[in-house]
């Protein structure tokens, strides 16, 4: 494929917001020299039951639309802009459509010359559950690209922002506002229950606006991220991987064994834990580690008495009462939510200003931000070992990186919490 010049793009950042890291396409998404075997289970996952029509494309049909795996660069029908974000699984791109040069997506590229094969498993089940979904409450998947080593996922782009980002913006947030988000939330596990998907990851940071204020999509809330999705059979509590985040994920995950498994209902705890939050700005469930965090999830005790609940409604903590069941049997499904009387239409919410919500969940995001950095910093150093025993002679100038890249990521948001803390 000839080279492109860049010149001729027209600035992707300026129908995305702020401009973001602007990350060189011929590193960022270059072509290698020697073409990668497409992993079998990744092609099964996407494929689907396809031919190969001879125009370099796999149809993948789903039940609702029919999407293609093209053998292309991603590049040849997506221009390619700033880096959104990188994580284990790959780096993800905002990028506009070069048919109409109005579509904005994101792209998620994962090189598989450097996947083994657990990632490539984790992989083609993201695949395959997006596939099954189709909601307007759902982030959705629109192409999957395979060119050499570069598998690219082109995803609807959310630029909205997280749900409480949002929020916290808000002059006046209350009970009518926190309703109107969580019902969304709830239509979305609903769609993603009845076709078989357990999200098994669902949090706040998860969960985006699809556009920003004074736009037509401002108000419609978007679950995504399928990264721990699973699909689940008809013995419905096949699952036993444990996996989600600390405070979020269901006692009967933690406690998954090989002869009880789980299923679906760890979504609907979750989704209590995210209302709880919603309306406190406070986390349930909380510890020194782990470990303890664990501790107290498996337990179920959590307390509705603070400070921060005396404005909340007796419905309201009805509901988040009736979500935060440690036996999944008697959990509340999604009709079960939404029958529930703090969700019905016709009920008078209330719409009294929650003050404590905004400083609440600000410490919150600071400790979501300094626990981040330290993970980063981690990592890095684990990088740094690597480098040591196989280059001595690199190993200062990538530490002197580091040391540079680092130097206020912990200590800026541990000035912001002290703050924070001082204001209470």
């Amino acid at each position: 494929m000839p080279r492109r010049e860049r010149e001729q793009d027209p600035p992707v950042d300026a129908c995305c917001g702020p401009r973001l890291k602007r990350v060189p396409l011929d590193k960022s998404l270059g072509e290698s020299s020697r073409p990668t075997p497409v992993p079998s289970e990744l092609t099964r996952a996407v494929r689907g039951a396809s031919v190969h029509d001879g125009l370099g494309r796999l149809k993948l049909l789903t039940p609702h639309a029919t999407h293609d795996l093209r053998l292309e660069p991603v590049e040849r029908d997506y221009m390619v802009g700033w880096q959104l974000g990188k994580g284990s699984f790959g780096t993800v791109f905002v990028a506009l459509s070069r048919a109409n040069r109005r579509d904005v997506r994101a792209v998620k590229v994962i090189d598989l010359g450097h996947a083994d094969a657990r990632t490539i498993s984790k992989l083609a089940v993201e695949v395959r559950t997006m596939r099954r979904v189709d909601h307007p409450n759902i982030c959705r998947l629109d192409d999957c690209y395979l060119h050499e080593k570069k598998f690219s996922m082109v995803i609807e782009y959310c630029s909205g922002g997280e749900l409480f980002d949002r929020i916290t913006a808000k002059d006046h947030y209350s009970e009518r506002e926190a309703r109107v988000a969580f019902a969304q939330m709830v239509e979305a596990v609903g769609h993603c229950h009845r076709h078989e998907v357990a999200h098994r990851d669902l949090k706040p940071e998860n969960v985006l606006y699809a556009g920003p204020e004074g736009t037509r999509s401002a108000h419609v809330l978007k679950v995504c991220d399928f990264g721990l999705s699973t699909t689940f059979g008809g013995g419905h509590h096949d699952l036993h991987r444990k996996v989600g985040t600390p405070g979020y994920v269901g006692p009967e995950v933690l406690t998954a064994t090989e002869e009880r498994g789980y299923g679906p209902e760890c979504d609907l705890w979750s989704l209590g834990v995210i209302l709880y939050v919603m309306l406190s700005g406070t986390m349930p469930f909380y510890g020194r580690d782990k470990a303890e965090v664990y501790r107290n999830t498996c337990s179920g005790a959590y307390a509705v008495d603070g400070p921060e609940f005396a404005q909340i409604s007796h419905d309201a903590v009805g509901l988040i009462h009736q979500l935060l069941v440690v036996d999944p049997a008697r959990r509340l499904t999604p009709d079960g939510v939404f029958a529930h009387p703090w969700m019905a239409k016709d009920h008078v919410v209330n719409t009294i200003h929650l003050a404590h919500f905004s400083p609440n969940i600000k410490r919150y995001k600071l400790k979501r931000k300094l626990k981040a950095a330290v993970f980063a910093i981690i990592a890095e150093h684990r990088f740094l070992a690597s480098i040591a025993r196989a280059n001595p002679a690199r190993y200062a100038t990538e530490a002197a990186r580091v040391a540079k890249k680092h130097s206020s990521s912990v200590f800026s948001p541990l000035g912001e919490l002290a703050n924070a803390n001082g204001d209470k």
